[in-house]
C-alpha cells in the first residue's frame, strides 16, 4: 500500500523576461501554463510549479506570479537548464519555496491529523497561506482518502493542509517509518480488517486469475496481501475443493472489496470466469449482503456492472495490461 509520496516542488524565477521564460520552460521542457490548483490535480510525484514574477523586494507571494507552470520534471532539471540552455541572462533570481507531500490517511481524519500537528510541531493553514508563508526548509503535508498512485484531485483532499517547520527529507524519513503507526491510531479500534479471498477455477487457471486479483489490488491500492496458500473450500456440504487463498489487510468495508472481487468473476460479456468468495471474520460475504436497500439485479448483471466501475477506476495503461492477462482465459 502506498500511503506518502512527495508532491509539487515550487519554485519563484525573477525576471523582467517574463513572457521569454514562459516560452522557454513550454518550448524546452514541454510546460503548460495552469493556476496552482489544476497544477495540484494534474501533478505526480517530482513534479515542479514554477512562478514567474517580476523583480520585487521581500519574499514572493503566491499572488505576485505574473505565470505558473507546471512541469513534469524534478526542480533540478528544471534549474538545470537555466544553465546548460543559455538563459540565466534572463533571471534576477531564484527563490525555492517548500516542498509539497501527500499522504494518505483511513480512519478518522480529526485524531490522524492533531496527531501529525502535535508530531511535527505543524500548523493549519490555507494553500495560499501555508505557500506564502512556507520556507524552502518547509514541508506542505497534504491529506487525502484517494489512492496515490495516480494523480490526486484538490477536491479530494482534506483541507485545510499542514505546514510543518522541517525539510521534506526529514518529513519522508519519519513518515515513511511511522506513517502506519498515524493511521492505524486513527482507527476503529486502532485495528485494520482482515480478508481472506478463495480463488476456485474448474478449468484450473488459478495463477492467471490470482495475477489478475493481485494486480487489481495493486493499481487501486486497496489493500496489502500479508499471506497465500493453498486451502481447502467447502463449497457444499460435506464437499470441499482446493481453492488458492489469499490473505490481506485492508481499511475498506467488506462491501468495497466485494465489489471488486465481483468485477473479477466475470467478463464484459457476462461469462464468469472463477469463482472469488471473500471472507471477513469468518464469514462469507454474500453478494446480496451489499447495499441492501438498493434493488438487486442478477448476479451476473450485478458481477458485469461492478466490473464496468473497477474498470474505470483504472488508468488507461492499467486496463491494457488488465485485458493481457486476460486474453488466455
Amino acid at each position: 500500500m502506498l500511503f506518502l509520496r512527495r508532491g509539487l516542488r515550487i519554485i519563484g524565477l525573477e525576471s523582467k523576461y517574463v513572457n521569454e521564460i514562459k516560452d522557454f520552460y513550454i518550448q524546452h521542457m514541454n510546460g503548460k501554463e495552469m493556476n496552482f490548483y489544476k497544477a495540484m490535480d494534474e501533478s505526480v510525484e517530482d513534479n515542479t510549479l514554477i512562478l514567474i514574477v517580476e523583480p520585487k523586494e521581500g519574499k514572493i507571494k503566491l499572488g505576485d506570479a505574473k505565470v505558473m507552470l507546471l512541469v513534469k520534471n524534478p526542480v533540478s532539471n528544471c534549474l538545470a537548464n537555466i544553465i546548460n540552455l543559455n538563459i540565466s541572462h534572463l533571471i534576477d533570481k531564484v527563490l525555492i519555496g517548500p516542498t509539497c507531500m501527500l499522504m494518505r490517511i483511513a480512519g478518522e481524519e480529526k485524531a490522524v491529523k492533531d496527531e501529525l500537528i502535535k508530531a511535527f510541531h505543524g500548523r493549519e493553514r490555507s494553500l495560499e497561506e501555508a505557500i506564502n508563508e512556507g520556507r524552502k526548509e518547509d514541508t506542505i503535508l497534504f491529506l487525502t482518502r484517494k489512492p496515490l498512485s495516480y494523480s490526486v484531485k484538490n477536491k479530494d483532499m482534506i483541507k485545510p493542509p499542514i505546514l510543518i517547520p522541517s525539510p521534506s527529507s526529514q518529513v519522508y524519513k519519519r513518515l515513511s517509518k511511522e506513517g502506519l503507526l498515524f493511521i492505524t491510531r486513527s482507527m476503529k479500534d486502532r485495528t485494520w480488517l482482515e480478508y481472506r479471498i478463495n480463488i476456485y477455477d474448474s478449468k484450473g487457471k488459478y495463477n492467471e486469475h490470482y495475477r489478475r486479483l493481485n494486480f487489481v489490488l495493486a493499481q487501486l491500492d486497496i489493500g496489502m496481501v500479508i499471506e497465500e496458500n493453498w486451502t481447502r473450500d467447502h463449497a457444499l456440504m460435506l464437499f470441499s475443493v482446493a481453492a488458492y487463498q489469499v490473505r490481506l489487510i485492508s481499511a475498506y468495508p467488506p462491501h468495497v472489496l466485494k465489489k471488486i472481487v465481483m468485477g473479477l468473476e466475470y467478463s464484459d460479456d457476462g461469462q464468469r470466469w472463477v469463482d472469488m468468495d471473500i471472507y471477513y471474520r469468518n464469514k462469507k460475504i454474500s453478494w446480496v449482503d451489499i447495499e441492501k436497500d438498493r434493488k438487486k439485479q442478477s448476479r451476473k448483471d450485478e458481477g458485469m456492472k461492478n466490473r464496468k466501475t473497477m474498470l474505470e477506476r483504472l488508468s488507461d495503461e492499467a486496463k491494457k495490461t488488465l485485458f493481457n492477462l486476460e486474453k488466455d482465459l
